[in-house]
């Protein structure tokens, strides 16, 4: 885990960032994107620390933009969207590649209730 403590006393964390997810685009603030999981891949993408010289507010990511307002709704509230299960299951890709782990652990369980109900519903009709 980046040691953030010093960084983030020395650094406008406030800042505002733009991002450009898969052509959705998308203006944060730095704070949003690592307050909830300093652990995640946005932490490394945006030059965390930002002493980096090579901090940049833009950033491009090549990843589905339709999805990214929900790891946004995430960090900013820790709010699972109501979805349908084949859109979780497209979902669910995206926190896995930005490591953001909270989203994956309140994600995953609703993606295995619902393979528990598939194969309960199979040994019924059986």
């Amino acid at each position: 885990m980046p040691d953030t403590s010093f960084a983030m006393e020395n650094f406008e964390i406030q800042s505002v960032v733009h991002l450009n997810s898969g052509g959705t685009m998308i203006a944060t603030t730095v704070d949003t994107l690592i307050r909830r999981d300093p652990d995640s891949m946005l932490v490394v993408v945006f030059g965390w620390p930002p002493m980096n010289i090579f901090f940049q507010k833009d950033r491009s990511i090549d990843r589905d933009g339709s999805h990214f307002r929900h790891i946004l709704n995430w960090l900013l509230e820790g709010v699972i969207p109501m979805l349908e299960i084949p859109v979780y299951q497209e979902l669910l890709r995206e926190p896995e590649y930005y490591q953001i782990k909270g989203l994956v652990e309140n994600i995953s369980p609703l993606l295995s209730k619902k393979d528990e109900d598939d194969n309960t519903k199979q040994e019924t009709s059986h």
